[in-house]
C-alpha cells in the first residue's frame, strides 16, 4: 500500500500540474483569439482542476479550435442588392447565392446513374472530394471510371479524408495513379500533424466535372449508400442531387481551396462564366 502511495504526487506537485494546465489553456486560447461557449470553457477548466493528468493531454489533442477562418475568394454577387435570400446567405459568410435547378435522386440506383453521368461528362477536369471510398464493387467501379477519364486526358484529382481512408488497402488507387490521376489525403490519421486537432475531418461529398457539373449530397462513395454491398445488402437511405451552373463553380472553388490546403499550393482562380437564370431555386 505504501509503495502505491509513493506514486501519488505531493500537493505541491499536483498544484503545479494544475497551474501549468490552466496556463496552457489561457495561452492557447489567447494566442489563437478563440471564443468558446461558456459551458465549454467551464468544462475544460473544471477538468484541469479535478483531473489535470487526463484533461491536459486530451485538450492538447482535441481541445483547440479546428482552424482559423479561411475560405476561397468570393465571386461577385449575382443577385440584386437587398434580395432577402442573398442577404441571409451572405450574413453567414457563405459565397453569394446563384439560381439553379437541382435534380434530386429518388434512390441509390438513380444516384449512382447520375454519378456516372457527371464523371463521364468531364472533358478537362474532374475533382472528387469524399469522406469514404468503399473497398467494394461500387468503390472499385468509381476508381475504374476515374482512371478511364484520366487515360483520355482529363485531369483527375481525388481528395479523401484521412480517417475515412484508414480501411483502404494501399493499392486501392494504383490504377488511377498509373493513368495520371492524383490522390491526396486530408489530414492523415497517422503521420506528421498539421495545424488543428486530429478530429478535424473533411466530410464534403463533391464530384465536379469541368467546373460546371456537380454531384453532391450526403452519400459517401461506397455500396451501402447506393444499392447495397456484402456487408449491407439493404442500402441506406440518403440524399443526393446533381446540378449545373454557378453553384458547381462555387463547389469547384471550395474544392480548389481544400486541395491546396493539403498540397500547400496556390489555388486556381475560377472566374464566374455562367449567367444567373431568372428562375430556379437559390443555392
Amino acid at each position: 500500500m505504501d509503495d502505491w502511495l509513493d506514486w501519488l504526487p505531493s500537493p505541491s506537485q499536483h498544484f503545479l500540474v494544475v497551474a501549468v494546465g490552466l496556463l496552457v489553456y489561457v495561452l492557447t486560447t489567447r494566442s489563437r483569439r478563440e471564443q468558446r461557449a461558456p459551458a465549454t470553457a467551464i468544462a475544460w477548466v473544471m477538468g484541469m482542476l479535478l483531473m489535470p493528468y487526463l484533461t491536459v493531454p486530451v485538450y492538447l489533442l482535441f481541445g483547440q479550435r479546428k482552424l482559423r477562418p479561411s475560405a476561397p475568394p468570393r465571386p461577385p454577387r449575382t443577385l440584386p442588392a437587398g434580395h432577402w435570400a442573398a442577404e441571409l446567405i451572405e450574413s453567414f459568410g457563405l459565397p453569394p447565392p446563384g439560381r439553379c435547378t437541382p435534380r434530386f435522386h429518388a434512390d441509390g440506383a438513380a444516384a449512382r446513374d447520375a454519378l456516372w453521368q457527371v464523371i463521364d461528362a468531364a472533358h478537362t477536369r474532374l475533382d472528387i472530394c469524399t469522406f469514404i471510398i468503399g473497398d467494394d464493387a461500387l468503390g472499385h467501379a468509381v476508381v475504374a471510371r476515374l482512371a478511364e477519364r484520366a487515360k483520355h486526358g482529363v485531369r483527375v484529382r481525388v481528395l479523401l479524408d484521412g480517417f475515412g481512408a484508414l480501411t483502404l488497402p494501399p493499392h486501392h488507387f494504383d490504377a488511377l495513379c498509373a493513368a495520371g490521376g492524383h490522390v491526396a489525403v486530408f489530414r492523415p490519421f497517422f503521420g506528421l500533424r498539421r495545424s488543428g486537432p486530429r478530429n478535424l475531418r473533411n466530410h464534403r461529398k463533391l464530384v465536379i466535372a469541368d467546373d460546371t457539373l456537380l454531384w453532391s449530397g450526403g452519400r459517401n462513395l461506397a455500396g451501402e449508400y447506393f444499392t447495397g454491398n456484402d456487408a449491407y445488402p439493404v442500402p441506406w437511405r440518403d440524399l443526393s442531387f446533381d446540378l449545373a451552373g454557378s453553384v458547381a463553380e462555387a463547389a469547384a472553388r471550395q474544392f480548389e481551396h481544400d486541395w491546396c490546403s493539403v498540397r500547400d499550393g496556390m489555388a486556381r482562380t475560377i472566374a464566374p462564366t455562367h449567367d444567373t437564370p431568372d428562375d430556379g431555386s437559390l443555392a
